[in-house]
């Protein structure tokens, strides 16, 4: 690079996933936690750290338990075709019943009762560290991706628990997965383990996914000052018509990180673009969530998909955003404009994920 100062420290959007030093031996058994120490980022000439940033802990992983799994078997597609009627049963979230209350919080039951096809016809782009691609949350909805780390094709998630962001893109595709099951995920990994990459990853992830025709790309990254290729490759893909979502950060400031500081207002990023910051479920800010997004979302103790067929518990931005990705999918699929959508999500409220499908 012949210019340093274009290339700037990302970070990641809010990872907070809990992990534990050795697998758990069965469901029962509590993993340990994880906390997150803030690191220290690193530039060079020829890379770009996207460092996790947060310093905080959730709880381990565990097993998948109770026959979870059914829900996201292989021959599952037949009860989202009769709209969410089945996912609620009393008002509880059967998936997963631990997210009751924060899917509640954004309306997102009276939203899946409204979308008959449930996201079905709509594929969202997970930029982020890769996927499990054999998780049972999973596996049914996943595309094939593409490795920018690796330059390969494979997408899987790399590491192990130890690691600062082993598990977060499989979080981040398993709380879209919840909110919008018919939709398909393609899985772009640009994260190595410890939450390092490359800018210029990005950039060729975003229009990666804009060359496979994507509704939505999603970004749970974030950075102090904003990159002039990964703005280049979104505005690349706002042109196409294509809502991107992206997590405000963590920092505890009053602005958001790029890239979602650029897609407020009135300029064709904005147009497409929506940004979340995170809040708990009664819609209040934790200490450390970014302020300025356009929409807020509960980003607390969000249950989701974690590697080795494991779920977690996740905080942060991260996990804010994908329940504004989902709930912009189950809208896409059953017609509605894109622009419209974002223009519904820029008032700086909590989500309110009916509203998209009226």
């Amino acid at each position: 690079m012949a210019n340093i100062s274009r290339y700037t420290v990302l970070a990641l959007g809010a990872l907070l996933l809990g992990a534990c030093g050795t697998a758990p031996n069965s469901p029962a058994a509590p993993a340990a936690i994880l906390s997150t120490a803030s690191l220290h980022p690193v530039e060079s000439a020829d890379d770009t750290r996207l460092v996790d940033h947060a310093g905080f802990a959730s709880q381990g992983a565990k097993w998948w338990a109770e026959g979870g799994a059914k829900w996201w078997a292989e021959g599952g597609a037949k009860w989202w075709a009769e709209g969410g009627a089945k996912w609620w049963a009393e008002g509880i979230f059967s998936p997963m019943p631990a997210n009751t209350a924060l899917l509640r919080a954004v309306r997102i039951d009276a939203a899946q009762a409204r979308a008959p096809h449930m996201g079905e016809g709509v594929t969202v782009a997970v930029i982020d560290s890769g996927v499990d691609l054999r998780h049972p949350m999973l596996r049914s909805a996943l595309l094939p991706g593409r490795d920018f780390v690796d330059g390969d094709l494979d997408p899987s998630e790399g590491g192990s628990d130890s690691d600062a962001a082993y598990g977060h893109g499989t979080a981040v595709a398993g709380i879209i997965r919840q909110v919008a099951p018919g939709a398909k995920i393609l899985p772009v990994r640009v994260l190595r383990p410890d939450g390092s990459g490359n800018a210029r990853d990005v950039a060729g992830a975003i229009r990666f996914a804009t060359d496979q025709g994507v509704q939505i790309i999603h970004l749970s990254i974030a950075a102090s000052v904003a990159n002039e290729g990964v703005r280049a490759a979104l505005q690349h893909a706002v042109s196409r018509g294509i809502l991107v979502v992206a997590a405000c950060g963590n920092d505890g400031s009053d602005r958001c990180e790029a890239p979602a500081n650029a897609l407020a207002g009135k300029n064709p990023l904005g147009r497409f673009g929506v940004s979340v910051s995170a809040v708990n479920t009664d819609g209040t800010f934790p200490s450390w969530s970014t302020h300025g997004g356009e929409v807020l979302a509960p980003g607390v103790g969000l249950q989701s998909a974690y590697p080795q067929g494991r779920t977690v518990d996740a905080t942060g931005s991260s996990f804010a955003a994908p329940l504004v990705t989902g709930a912009l999918a189950l809208a896409v699929a059953e017609g509605k404009d894109p622009a419209v959508l974002a223009a519904k999500l820029t008032s700086g409220a909590i989500l309110d994920a009916s509203k998209l499908l009226q």
